[in-house]
């Protein structure tokens, strides 16, 4: 199946997009325009009042049965776009969420993967550049009133050292 990500806001959302995709492609699905696309992804932002009118603009244009809406809108305030009318929507791109669409595609006739619970890890994404994301953390310990991080992430989580240096490693290689 083809699907089509596409992402606002911070780099980590642009990290869990990267991963998402990177993992989406390891069980067999393949990248596309959207105009091709099967399923279309959107990782939402919700850090401004502006940022969260653009995309609530963009989700009514995508308003359909192959959208799917991820990141912190649907994490942080759901009412916000129970209105538009979508396939699923999600919390922030992890490997839960990645599975639950994998999952989605599986569900479909021509299916072309077989996804269990276990064969879900994100693999990081193939760059052909030097610069890449590696998420070392998710969520936020603060208390920013003017902040909904910790809200649509969570409190704050870290992977390990060792899973930060092989990412790296991986990357570099």
């Amino acid at each position: 199946m083809n699907f089509h990500i596409e992402t606002y806001g911070c780099t980590a959302n642009f990290g869990n997009s990267e991963e998402a995709k990177a993992t989406l492609i390891e069980y067999g699905h393949q990248p596309s325009s959207l105009e091709d696309a099967d399923i279309v992804i959107v990782n939402t932002c919700a850090v401004t009042a502006k940022t969260e009118r653009k995309i609530k603009r963009r989700l009514q244009e995508l308003n359909g049965d192959r959208l799917i809406v991820a990141g912190c809108l649907p994490a942080s305030m759901p009412e916000t776009i129970r209105k538009i009318g979508c396939l699923k929507r999600i919390g922030l791109l992890n490997k839960r969420s990645t599975k639950e669409i994998a999952d989605i595609f599986n569900d479909c006739p021509d299916r072309k993967a077989d996804v269990s619970l276990k064969a879900v890890q994100m693999p990081l994404p193939v760059r052909r550049d030097v610069c890449a994301v590696v998420n070392i953390s998710e969520g936020c310990n603060g208390g920013c009133t003017y902040c909904i991080v910790k809200k649509a992430r969570g409190k704050l989580v870290s992977r390990s050292v060792e899973d930060v240096i092989n990412a790296v490693a991986k990357m570099v290689s």
